[in-house]
Order: structure tokens, then sequence, then C-alpha cells
């Protein structure tokens, strides 16, 4: 799945691509190498729109989305406790609830530094509009037998943190993913797994 930001102008365009793509490379988060963020125009001249679209390469030698670095047990990607507890999880690197949550925040975070005004999300949620990012994330049940995301959510979903640090959003309780997490860097993990500190 990808996500889509849409901008004002290809200067705003290409400055977010950057600080997102330095964002992804130190995150869980991988998108298939450079090619996995990129802007794109369209309409006539006079009129073009522009926007960053985020982990879809065209499967140019990969299969195109959003995945984690490293493979975990995945219950799915659904708001609220996994009921399928009797069948095991696969293990696998794609995006839970939680994780996608923590995708959404990292984006908004580049977009609230940058001052963007304009429209975030995916295919199952927006996750920002003009300058208000969402913070909050509900449920419905649409199918059985998990709850499904509130595609666009109320307007009390939203709040504008442009320039100022933004709190966590939040979810139904017991939504499966990893919060909190952040990748080591290399010469740390080195460091840590030899002893040495020089």
């Amino acid at each position: 799945m990808a996500m889509v930001i849409k901008v004002a102008d290809r200067e705003t365009a290409c400055r977010v691509r950057k600080k997102l793509w330095r964002k992804l490379e130190a995150s869980r988060f991988d998108v298939g190498g450079p090619d996995g963020v990129r802007v794109e125009e369209k309409g006539r001249p006079g009129r073009e729109k522009f926007s960053v679209v985020v982990g879809n390469n065209r499967g140019g030698g990969y299969f195109g989305g959003i995945r984690l670095r490293e493979a975990k047990d995945n219950c799915g990607n659904h708001p609220g406790p996994c009921v399928l507890t009797f069948k095991p999880h696969k293990v696998n690197k794609y995006l839970e609830g939680r994780d996608w949550v923590a995708l959404n925040d990292m984006v908004n975070d580049v977009l609230d530094a940058a001052g963007v005004d304009g429209w975030a999300g995916t295919s199952l949620v927006t996750i920002r509009q003009g300058r208000r990012r969402r913070v909050h994330y509900g449920a419905t049940y649409a199918r059985y037998p998990h709850m499904d995301w509130e595609k666009d959510g109320s307007s009390a979903d939203y709040e504008d943190h442009c320039g100022k640090k933004a709190p966590r959003s939040r979810c139904p309780a017991d939504t499966p993913g990893l919060v909190g997490w952040r990748r080591r860097r290399a010469r740390a993990a080195t460091q840590e797994a030899t002893g040495c500190t020089t």
C-alpha cells in the first residue's frame, strides 16, 4: 500500500521528499530504496498538482509498498485486539496497526517541521488535512471478526502541531504492532556487541 502526500508546489514536494527519505533511512521502515519516495506531477502547465508518493516504486526490483526492515510475528493491519488467537501468526515484514500509526506519526513530524499545508493518506486512512495532523485513529466494526480503521475520522481527531512537538497518536487499546522502536546505529550496535568504545 502506498502513501500519498499532496502539496502545493514542486519545491515543497522536493523538500518533503528529501527530509522524509532521511527519516526513513534511520527508521525501522523500508520503502525499497530511494526510489520508494518520489515526487509526482500531474495536470496541465500552470495547473500542475504535486505529490510525494511513499512506498510505490512500480515494482522496480521490489514489490512496492511499505514494509518493516526486520520480520516479526504479524497479526494484520487492524485496530484493537486480535480475535483469531487460536491461529498462529505468520512471520513477515508487513506492518501491523500500531506500526502504521507510528509511520503516520513520522510522516506528520516531517510535514509539521516543514510547515506543510496539504493532504496525506493511504487507501485506508487519512493522516493529514491541511496543517492539521491526525492524532486519534478510531475503529469501526465494518467486517467480522476484526475492526476496521475509520478512514477520515472526525474534526476532533486532527490538531495543528506545525512548529511544535506533537504527542504520539492514539489508537484503540491492544492494537498489534511495536511502539517506540528505534533503529540502532551500526556503530553503537558494534560497540555494544564488542564492549569497545573506541
